[in-house]
C-alpha cells in the first residue's frame, strides 16, 4: 500500500498521479515521469520523495541548480510532508496526499536504499493557488507580445522590402523551389519526430511504454536541427521573394510562414519562465507545428502536386 500520492497540477505533466509506495526521484536523467514532462528547469537528479517507517512520506533536494520548494519556501534538508502539501520542481508543481490510515492493518515500508535521510523538517502552510495564476498573467502576455512582435516584424519586411528575385545559393538543386521545398520537408520530418518524442516523455504515444533516456537528447536535437534546416528557406522567402498576396495559397503560405517564427521565439522564451501554466508550453508546441504544416501543405505540397517541374 502506498504511502502517499503525489498529483501534478502544474506543468508539462499536469494530471499525473504517483503512487509513493517506493522513492519517487525527479530529474532530467530519469525516464517516464521522473521527468516531469520533461521540465526544461529541473536538474539531472533534481530531488526525491519517499515513504519512511512511519507511514509518512519525505521530500528532498538533491543539489538541484534551481532547489526545491515545499509550500513556496525552498528547503535544505528533508522536510516530512503533510497532506495538501505544494512541492515546486523547476517548472511543475506536485500536491502530496497522504494515504488514508487503515487501523486494521500495519504496513512496514523500507527506508530507500540510498541510504537515510538527514534531519528532517516540517513545512508551512500551503500558499493559495491564486497568488500562481496572477503572477503568471504578465508572463502570459509577454509571450504574446513577443509572438506578435516576431510575426509582425518579418511580414513587414518581407512586405515593404523589394525581393531580390534569385537565391543567392541552391545546394545542388535546380532551382530555389526544389531547393526551399526540399529542406522544408525534411525540417518538417524533423518536426514530427520532436512531436512524436514529446508524446512519450509524457506518456502520450499509445504501446510505447516509458520513454528510455535517450528520447529527451532526441527531442531537443530534432527540434533544434528543424530550426537551423528551416533558417535558409525562410531567408530566400523573405529576402527573394517577400510576402507576397498574389492568390489565396500564396498569402496563407506568407502568413503561416512569420506566424511560426513568432510561435518559436514565444516557445523558446517560455522554456525558461517560471511558473506558467502547465497547458502553456503545450500550446506553443502545437501552434509551432500547425503554423509549419500549413506553410508545407501551401508550398510544398502544392509544389509535389506540379506536373512538368524538376522534383530536384
Amino acid at each position: 500500500m502506498a504511502s502517499g500520492f503525489l498529483t501534478i497540477v502544474e506543468g508539462l505533466a499536469v494530471g499525473a498521479h504517483v503512487a509513493l509506495d517506493r522513492p519517487f526521484v525527479v530529474g532530467r536523467d530519469e525516464t517516464g515521469l521522473g521527468q516531469l514532462g520533461p521540465d526544461p528547469q529541473i536538474s539531472r537528479t533534481h530531488a526525491r520523495v519517499y515513504p519512511i517507517d512511519s507511514g509518512e512520506c519525505v521530500v528532498e533536494d538533491l543539489g538541484s541548480t534551481n532547489g526545491t520548494l515545499v509550500n513556496g519556501r525552498r528547503i535544505t534538508a528533508p522536510v516530512v510532508l503533510s497532506s495538501g502539501d505544494l512541492i515546486a520542481v523547476g517548472q511543475s508543481v506536485l500536491r502530496y496526499e497522504a494515504a488514508p490510515v487503515n487501523p486494521s492493518s500495519t504496513v512496514m515500508i523500507q527506508r530507500p536504499a540510498f541510504g537515510p535521510p538527514g534531519q528532517l523538517s516540517t513545512p508551512g502552510p500551503a500558499p493559495a493557488p491564486a497568488a500562481t495564476r496572477s503572477s503568471a498573467a504578465p508572463m502570459l502576455a509577454a509571450l504574446l507580445l513577443v509572438a506578435a512582435g516576431v510575426s509582425v516584424a518579418l511580414g513587414v519586411y518581407g512586405k515593404e522590402h523589394t525581393p531580390a528575385g534569385r537565391p543567392i545559393f541552391k545546394l545542388g538543386f535546380s532551382g530555389m523551389l526544389q531547393f526551399k521545398t526540399w529542406l522544408g520537408t525534411i525540417a518538417l520530418a524533423l518536426i514530427v519526430v520532436q512531436i512524436l518524442t514529446a508524446l512519450w516523455m509524457w506518456g502520450r504515444l499509445p504501446g510505447a511504454g516509458s520513454a528510455p533516456k535517450w528520447i529527451t537528447p532526441l527531442h531537443r536535437w530534432s527540434g533544434s536541427v528543424a530550426f537551423v534546416v528551416s533558417l535558409p528557406v525562410a531567408f530566400h522567402c523573405l529576402w527573394a521573394l517577400g510576402f507576397m498576396t498574389t492568390s489565396t495559397r500564396v498569402v496563407v503560405h506568407s502568413v503561416a510562414g512569420c506566424a511560426f517564427y513568432g510561435a518559436y521565439a514565444a516557445k523558446m522564451l517560455g522554456l525558461r519562465l517560471r511558473n506558467l501554466p502547465g497547458w502553456t508550453l503545450p500550446v506553443l508546441g502545437g501552434t509551432v507545428f500547425s503554423a509549419f504544416v500549413v506553410a508545407w501543405l501551401s508550398a510544398a505540397l502544392w509544389f509535389f502536386t506540379r506536373t512538368g517541374i524538376p522534383l530536384t
